[in-house]
C-alpha cells in the first residue's frame, strides 16, 4: 500500500507539472493563432498555421512527449520495453532493500527510485543532446552562409553539414537532406525537422527558410541575422545559469540533505528513527513537503526568455 502511495505521488507531481507547462505552452499558441487569424485572410493557408496546427498536435499526450524523448536519448528503446525495464529495476531494488534491511520504509524508497531512474536517465540524455544541438546551430548557420556565398545550393550545403560536422546536428541535417533526395518537397523537409526537434532556434529557422523561399530576398542575410540571434541567445543563457548558480546549489542540497540525513541515521543508530518509522504519515508528510520545495526552487530559478 505505501509503494502505490509513494508511486501515485510521484506520478501527480510529475502530472501537476506536465499539465502546467501544457497550459501555458497552449495560451502561447492560442495568441499566435489570433494573431494568424487577425493578420491573414481565411483563403490563405499560411506556413504559420500549418506550423501551428503540427505543433498543437505533436505535443499532446503523456506517450507522445515520452516517445520524443526515448527517440533523441540515443537508446533505442520502445516505450513498453522502457516501461518493462523501469518495472524490473523497481521491484528488484525494492527487493534488495527489503532482504539486507528488513525495513519496509527503505525498500518502498528504494523502489520508487529504481522505478524512475531509467526515465531520469533517458530525459538527462535527451537534455544534454538538446543542449549540444543547440551549441552547434550558429555554426552551422554560418556554415550555410560560406557555403552559400561560394555558389553551393541549400540542398548541398545541408548535404556537407550533414557529411562534415559532429552529430547531433549532422544526424539531424542527414535526415533532411535523405527526405529531400526521396522526393520530400524542401518545404516539407524543413518542417519536418524543425517539429522533430523542438528546439526553438531550429523552428526560427524552418521559418526563415519558407519565407525566402515564397517571398524572395537575401538568404545570405536572413542566415547572417540568424546566427547573431542565437548566439545572443546563447550568452544569455549562460549568464542566466550563472547568476542562478548559487540558488540551484541550494535548492540540491536542501533536497537531498533530509534525504540523505534519514538514511544515514536510520543505517548508524536504527532505533533513533524507529519511532519515525512507526508513523508513515510523517515521513509522507515529508516528502510531500520535500517534492513542493524542490520543485517551487526550481520553478524560481527557470526564467523563461
Amino acid at each position: 500500500m505505501l509503494v502505490l502511495s509513494a508511486v501515485a505521488l510521484a506520478a501527480g507531481v510529475l502530472g501537476f507539472i506536465h499539465d502546467n507547462r501544457r497550459n501555458s505552452r497552449g495560451a502561447l499558441l492560442k495568441r499566435l493563432r489570433e494573431h494568424s487569424d487577425s493578420s491573414q485572410s481565411d483563403d490563405e493557408d499560411t506556413l504559420f498555421r500549418r506550423l501551428l496546427a503540427k505543433d498543437s498536435e505533436r505535443n499532446g499526450t503523456w506517450r507522445e512527449t515520452i516517445e520524443v524523448m526515448i527517440e533523441h536519448s540515443g537508446i533505442h528503446w520502445s516505450l513498453s520495453k522502457l516501461l518493462l525495464v523501469s518495472i524490473a529495476i523497481g521491484i528488484a531494488s525494492a527487493g534488495v532493500f527489503y532482504i539486507t534491511t528488513n525495513s519496509l520504509i527503505a525498500s518502498t524508497i528504494a523502489g520508487v527510485v529504481g522505478l524512475t531512474l531509467p526515465i531520469i536517465i533517458i530525459r538527462s540524455r535527451y537534455v544534454s543532446r538538446q543542449r549540444r544541438l543547440l551549441n552547434q546551430i550558429p555554426e552551422t548557420f554560418e556554415l550555410i552562409v560560406r557555403s552559400v556565398k561560394a555558389g553551393q545550393s541549400v540542398h548541398a550545403s545541408i548535404q556537407m553539414i550533414a557529411n562534415e560536422n559532429r552529430p547531433p546536428i549532422s544526424t539531424e541535417f542527414k535526415r533532411c537532406s535523405e527526405q529531400q533526395n526521396l522526393g520530400l518537397p524542401q518545404d516539407e523537409a524543413f518542417r519536418d525537422l524543425a517539429h522533430r526537434n523542438g528546439v526553438m532556434e531550429l523552428q526560427i529557422f524552418a521559418v526563415a527558410m519558407l519565407v525566402q523561399r515564397q517571398t524572395g530576398g537575401s538568404l545570405v542575410e536572413i542566415l547572417t541575422n540568424l546566427s547573431k540571434l542565437v548566439r545572443s541567445r546563447l550568452r544569455m543563457q549562460a549568464r542566466l545559469r550563472a547568476l542562478t548558480g548559487e540558488a540551484r546549489m541550494q535548492a540540491t542540497v536542501l533536497t537531498l540533505l533530509p534525504v540523505v540525513s534519514l538514511a544515514s541515521i536510520h543505517f548508524l543508530k536504527p532505533d533513533y528513527v524507529a519511532v519515525l518509522f512507526d508513523r508513515p504519515q510523517l515521513i509522507a508528510g515529508m516528502a510531500i513537503a520535500n517534492l513542493v520545495a524542490a520543485f517551487w526552487i526550481r520553478k524560481l530559478t527557470q526564467i523563461d526568455y
